[in-house]
């Protein structure tokens, strides 16, 4: 069984600030099978360079910074009874096809609220510890 075959489970641990002293919001954990669990996550939209590894080039990928850090709990790929934890987590690279480049673009330097299933970076063309694989992007609702 391949890497991209296994299930995998996430939770997402969000820290927050409150009158200067530090709490933890635990969210509903979020388990993922490699697919049908969306999560929503809310950041600026940006553009960025970066070197591919396997060609020695520079590609342009989109990236979300977040408005809050995340840590994300991700079974292990090697094996099944370990986790990943990838803590304080706040930039996660989008991953889209290329109706969705040309649907999002208007998104890029802006905030927005993402749709879309989280999982943990395992390859060359991975530039940050955890992804998204986008489903929706939408305008992110003022407060």
């Amino acid at each position: 069984m391949n890497c991209f075959s296994k299930s995998f489970a996430m939770m997402i641990v969000v820290s927050t600030i409150c009158n200067g002293c530090l709490t933890h919001e635990i969210k509903k954990p979020i388990y993922l099978k490699a697919g049908p669990d969306p999560v929503v996550i809310e950041g600026r939209i940006e553009k960025t360079e970066v070197k591919d590894y396997l060609t020695e080039t520079y590609v342009k990928i989109w990236i979300i910074k977040l408005n809050d850090p995340i840590t994300v709990r991700d079974f292990s790929y090697e094996n099944e009874d370990e986790y990943i934890w990838h803590k304080n987590v706040n930039l996660i690279q989008m991953g889209l096809n290329e109706e969705q480049y040309n649907k999002y673009r208007n998104f890029v330097d802006t905030d927005a609220r993402v749709t879309g299933e989280l999982f943990g970076g395992i390859n060359c063309h991975h530039h940050t510890d955890v992804l998204i694989d986008v489903d929706d992007i939408k305008e992110k609702v003022l407060n």
